[in-house]
């Protein structure tokens, strides 16, 4: 199958997009903007949630590794992963530039964080989407899940 085959599937009409676009027109002259809930990205509730995830992940990073050691942090890239990648990436760079974590494994690390929030990803898009929505996101996140786990366990 050729690579182009893609775009194919990304703007292919899906009879059900069709049918949900035609019911959501509504009536002329009305503003679907108006419907829009926006919010203050600057608000202090969502900037002291990811302090208070960043704390932990970094607790829970440095506890983990003085109790089992370095493989640890692997268990710590998982459970950070599957929030967000931010908190998890900014502690891994922490802990190397402190010399607690070597480049490889905060590497490995940080690529196997990605992964588990690719999984999130492919399943948050099947339970607010569609099983079929989910399976596409899945199967499109698989070679590159496969080619980022043989690059940092082989190549590295």
């Amino acid at each position: 199958m050729p690579s182009h085959w893609g775009w194919w599937y990304l703007f292919k009409r899906d009879p059900h997009f069709a049918d949900a676009a035609e019911e959501e027109e509504g009536v002329p002259g009305e503003d679907p903007a108006d419907d829009l809930d926006l919010q203050n990205p600057f608000e202090l509730f969502p900037a002291l949630r990811f302090a208070l995830l960043l704390i932990l992940i970094i607790g829970g990073a440095h506890v983990l590794q003085q109790l089992y050691g370095g493989g640890a942090i692997f268990v710590a890239a998982i459970l950070g992963g599957l929030a967000e990648t931010n908190a998890i990436s900014l502690t891994l760079a922490r802990m190397e530039s402190l010399g607690t974590l070597s480049a490889t494994v905060a590497t490995q690390a940080l690529v196997i964080a990605i992964l588990a929030n690719s999984f999130v990803k492919a399943g948050l898009a099947a339970f607010i989407g569609s099983r079929r929505l989910g399976l596409y996101v899945a199967g499109s996140l698989v070679p590159i899940m496969l080619v980022g786990l043989w690059t940092v366990f082989f190549l590295l």
